[in-house]
């Protein structure tokens, strides 16, 4: 529906990552086992796209794995719902489901509850290198891996191609660029929004905020000392109104808007 957004821009930088984590032993019961095949119950958000990639790993896994069955079942697409839903179970010393995917940002939060086990025994420190250093980090805690990098959220700009080129646009490079290009289009496609993005009250505003704050040299952080009411950072927040009250190319709606 949107004109823009979608080329990635360095401004844009990853915000989330899902992993892949065991559950401690916080039940005495083993996984379910049916005729001497282990069923393993694992809990994930909502599989962006076509879910049949996802499905052809499991399969392939079962096939490598033959005495192991792996029974998928689907949360909420929002990880606030997620969370919830992990915390309440966990808390009660759930049987439910044995392998959970979760938001990066959980990992130090779900370890410290002792809900999520350690993984050093089955991650050999010679495969930690294949995954990028960041995720790495952020999955270890008190010197320990709990989890394991499952897939990296980074931040892409998409644009209408066909709308651009019949204008004769160029994908923007700057926030100034978008504006003018979204405007443009506006004006000549009525009913098309020019620019969405995820304004609801949750965690995936949280990123986009820091895509503007980076965008415009600011951050939260001055020389490892959190410092979030800066001049820069004031711009940039100044600018996400501006698409909405003053350019008009970002729609109100946009306040209930989450990924999808």
């Amino acid at each position: 529906m949107g004109v823009l957004p979608a080329k990635k821009d360095s401004s844009f930088t990853a915000c989330v990552i899902a992993v892949l984590v065991l559950l401690t032993g916080c039940t005495a019961e083993k996984p379910v086992i049916e005729d001497r095949t282990v069923t393993i119950v694992f809990k994930h958000g909502k599989i962006p796209g076509d879910p049949a990639a996802f499905e052809k790993i499991l399969r392939r896994f079962e096939e490598l794995n033959p005495d192991i069955r792996i029974k998928d079942e689907v949360l909420p697409a929002s990880t606030d719902e997620q969370h919830q839903f992990y915390v309440i179970n966990l808390e009660g010393r759930t049987k439910d489901f044995d392998v959970l995917s979760m938001d990066v940002i959980w990992v130090q939060e779900f370890a410290r509850a002792g809900w999520i086990r350690p993984l050093d025994d089955i991650f050999p420190v010679e495969e930690r290198g294949e995954f990028f250093s960041g995720p790495m980090e952020a999955v270890t805690f008190n010197g320990r891996v709990h989890a394991i990098p499952w897939y990296i959220d980074a931040g892409l700009l998409y644009y209408r191609k066909d709308l651009l080129e019949r204008y004769g646009l160029r994908p923007p490079r700057t926030w100034q660029d978008l504006v003018r290009a979204a405007k443009k289009v506006m004006s000549e496609e009525p009913g098309i929004h020019g620019f969405v993005w995820q304004g609801k009250q949750y965690e995936g505003l949280v990123c986009n905020v820091l895509e503007y704050m980076w965008a415009n040299g600011g951050g939260l952080m001055t020389e490892g000392v959190l410092k979030a009411e800066t001049e820069k950072n004031a711009r940039a927040l100044a600018f996400m109104r501006s698409l909405i009250a003053d350019h008009g190319v970002t729609p109100g709606f946009v306040t209930t808007a989450v990924e999808e």
